[in-house]
């Protein structure tokens, strides 16, 4: 038993280190295929079933790159006509909407992170407690530091405020009832509009609820533009990435003070 629970330390390590190699390919992935286009067209498209049930229900886009070049994608949300996006192309001409996110970890820190996990545990297993705090240490002061890092690049961003409208919501279903599975698991989308640059835009969030009534139409939603990188941010500086930013560089400070005064206490 114990010889199988040691391996069980590994999973964490390993399940993060999975996560971030596949946000590094999509990383690299989208570097190299995404084009932006405008929108010329976003016609809905909804097929039902015997029972009156959407079994399709999406929009289909097209729009135009600036060589010219006219593309066509699949999109669950609408776009407003002449609305910039990036279109991520895909294999086989199976193009998607790139849609952004905010990361607060870089993929190559997720990685990382994941990789410095099965180190951590591999000399626990091996009863070296000394590289297992070098190993922690790394861990608490590399997430303070992104922390800290993403805290300061959002304050110094000077973001402009901007007030959206909730004008649908977009269903996702996660899980169907089985005889096992008691009730269908949904997530729930607030898309909203919003003037950028006397422009309509239309965008589905990244903010999510499992609740059906967190996020209703018509309701206002405040959102923040970064002129520089000309995005649209759902966040601005929290303080709360703060706060946990400077606990974590403290306690891997201390950690390392510590693990320091041990080594040269073992050496005098």
């Amino acid at each position: 038993m114990e010889t199988i629970s040691a391996y069980f330390v590994y999973i964490p390590g390993i399940i993060i280190f999975l996560v971030g190699s596949a946000q590094v390919r999509q990383w690299l992935f989208g570097r190299k295929n995404t084009v932006s286009a405008l929108v010329k067209k976003c016609r809905r498209i909804v097929k039902k079933d015997q029972k009156d049930r959407a079994v399709f229900n999406y929009f289909e886009i097209t729009a135009q790159s600036a060589s010219g070049e006219m593309m066509s994608v699949k999109s669950p949300t609408e776009y407003a006509e002449n609305q910039e996006i990036q279109i991520l192309r895909g294999k086989n001409a199976q193009n998607v909407i790139a849609e952004k996110t905010e990361r607060i970890f870089h993929p190559l820190a997720v990685m990382t992170g994941g990789a410095l996990l099965i180190l951590l545990a591999l000399a626990e297993n091996r009863g070296n407690p000394k590289a297992a705090m070098v190993y922690l240490c790394t861990i608490m002061l590399g997430a303070g530091f992104a922390l800290l890092f993403h805290f300061i690049d959002l304050k110094n961003r000077n973001l402009s405020p901007i007030s959206a409208k909730i004008i649908d919501i977009y269903v996702r279903q996660l899980s169907k009832e089985t005889k096992i599975i008691c009730g269908s698991r949904f997530s729930y989308y607030p898309v909203v509009e919003f003037l950028l640059n006397g422009k309509k835009n239309i965008r589905r969030l990244i903010v999510n609820s499992s609740r059906k009534d967190s996020f209703k139409q018509g309701a206002s939603i405040m959102l923040y533009y970064d002129a520089q990188e000309k995005t649209v941010l759902e966040h601005k500086a929290e303080p709360a990435a703060l706060i946990a930013g400077i606990a974590l560089l403290a306690a891997g400070l201390l950690s390392a003070a510590s693990l320091l005064s041990v080594l040269i206490f073992a050496q005098s």
